[in-house]
């Protein structure tokens, strides 16, 4: 027998059944139902609780590693990931206990070569106070990861989703006509929404100290829960990213192609495409300490009916040398950002975001700033994280003279959620005892031009307010007070497999229309990736 079939006769030992039993089948029903990848073998899934451990770990053991560029590379942040939970208690049970609460359901593990595949979830369903339907989460997927012989690392999931929610999101979806997040959505039944989202990496190393990554995907740059210069809060694009590791310096560069904001009445009806160039340099003195400059530019795609040609620059792996060329041609956002650990876990960040300096003096209207602090482990209570954030963007941040230059992707920002000209304060606070942990999330912001009516609305499906898109603070002045609150149950850490319960209460004044959205849900649902609706 092959060394897979050992592996996989070994992963179904202590199953047992008579001939002619229905056991085999129940046993695949619940497994597909219940089971989860435990881990992808690229990147560390990007989202917030992923995060907030591999952080803790770092900080609490004193690792010099690069907390900065997000998802984390699963290779070298892995010994600071793993669940101790699942790899402690796993092997004291029957098979069918590991798989529910432990392992994933199917992995292959040879020597040289690793697979896993499994499903991917979320079934949420509860009430919305401005609405007489339910709210609900219908989304299906799969996830497969492995490597082979740990010299090219894959990782491939996709997700079919239908979703219905409150008045303030399906507007926003009919404005931008894209989902929060996703990518293009359409209607599904009454006043649902259907979309899809996929992502594919591999990685390969190219010796001791340099790696590639290749794929579709998103990134996050900075230690808060916002990112004024590279956010998650998008749609995924391709991309090619470099990493280089030295000592205390970390270097990144990626290469992407994003979307246009708008479907142009081109010749296939598609969007234009725009090549963007993203570049950081991080340095890390001592483990206390993190400073990181940040670069992102974008450039026309190359068009030549258009007589658009290729710009060089965007090539250039040279820090800051763009910013030398008086060329508006190009967009440019660049911007630094530190990390500060007053104690071991006591953390302090801030982040500066500058627009366009390379054609524009610097003011107010072009820049964003960033200031917050988190504690892990707060007052010495394990696992009791808090976090409190202020963040500002003035009113031409992020944009540019042309349309097509602008810091955007698919009619979403590629940074801060709200765009430009905002006021935000965020409070958020975790806490885990075992499985069960909770949070707590509160959103305090202001955003849009004072004196300025309600938009008219483009689509006949808005109801209420017609946001301007990608960057909602272009459009009328808003105020917003967003409160949630969770209670979830880990089924099986390794998975990221949960059943959650929450309350989400969102007020809201726009121009002079008062809004209330109340949510309450229940779901059994995989933490893979972030959303935001708190907007």
């Amino acid at each position: 027998m092959t060394k897979i079939g050992n592996i996989l006769k070994y992963d179904l030992q202590g199953i047992k059944c008579s001939k002619g039993s229905s056991c085999k089948i129940m046993l695949l029903i619940i497994l597909l139902q219940y089971s989860v990848a435990s881990f992808t073998q690229v990147f560390i899934p990007l989202d917030r609780i992923s995060n907030l451990k591999t952080e803790q770990a770092i900080y609490v053991q004193r690792g010099s590693l690069s907390t900065f560029l997000k998802p984390f590379d699963f290779e070298r942040y892995e010994n600071y990931f793993i669940s101790n939970d699942s790899l402690r208690h796993s092997k004291q049970h029957s098979w069918l206990i590991r798989k529910l609460f432990f392992e994933p359901y199917l992995t292959i593990d040879s020597q040289d070569f690793k697979l896993i595949a499994n499903p991917l979830f979320d079934f949420s369903y509860g009430s919305i106070s401005d609405n007489t339907l339910p709210y609900y989460n219908n989304i299906r997927g799969a996830i497969i990861g492995g490597h082979l012989s740990r010299k090219l690392f894959f990782e491939s999931w996709v997700a079919e989703c239908q979703s219905r929610w409150p008045l303030y999101i399906t507007d926003y979806v009919h404005s931008s006509n894209v989902s929060p997040g996703m990518g293009q959505a359409r209607r599904f039944g009454n006043d649902g929404f259907d979309y899809a989202i996929a992502q594919g990496n591999i990685a390969f190393p190219v010796g001791r100290r340099l790696k590639s990554f290749l794929g579709t995907g998103k990134f996050f740059a900075g230690d808060g829960y916002r990112s004024l210069l590279l956010s998650d809060v998008g749609f995924n694009y391709p991309y090619l990213l470099v990493q280089y590791h030295y000592g205390n310096w970390y270097l990144s560069h990626i290469y992407a192609t994003t979307m246009s904001d708008t479907l142009p009445k081109t010749d296939y009806g598609l969007r234009e495409k725009r090549l963007n160039s993203f570049g950081i340099i991080s340095f890390i003195p001592n483990p206390r300490i993190e400073l990181s400059l940040f670069e992102g530019y974008v450039f026309r795609y190359p068009n030549s009916k258009k007589r658009v040609g290729f710009n060089s620059l965007f090539l250039n792996p040279f820090p800051l040398l763009n910013l030398t060329s008086n060329d508006s041609a190009y967009s440019s956002i660049v911007g630094m950002n530190i990390r500060l650990n007053i104690l071991k876990t006591l953390i302090f960040y801030q982040q500066v975001a500058l627009s366009n300096l390379h054609y524009l003096s610097l003011n107010k209207e072009n820049i964003g700033i960033q200031t917050g602090i988190k504690w892990y482990n707060a007052f010495s209570i394990r696992n009791l994280f808090l976090l409190g954030e202020w963040n500002f963007a003035g009113t031409k941040a992020y944009t540019s003279y042309d349309s097509l230059l602008a810091y955007s992707h698919f009619n979403q920002p590629l940074a801060h959620i709200q765009g430009n000209n905002f006021d935000e304060k965020i409070a958020f606070m975790s806490y885990s005892i075992g499985r069960l942990s909770s949070t707590v999330h509160g959103v305090w912001t202001s955003y849009g031009q004072k004196n300025m009516g309600l938009l008219k609305s483009k689509s006949r499906f808005v109801k209420k307010i017609y946001y301007a898109t990608p960057f909602i603070g272009e459009g009328a002045y808003t105020s917003t007070q967003y409160v949630a609150f969770s209670l979830s149950y880990k089924i099986n850490p390794k998975a990221h497999q949960n059943i959650e319960i929450g309350y989400i209460s969102r007020q809201s004044t726009v121009a002079t229309l008062k809004l209330h959205s109340e949510i309450f849900y229940l779901s059994f649902k995989v933490n893979w990736f972030n959303t935001y609706f708190d907007f």
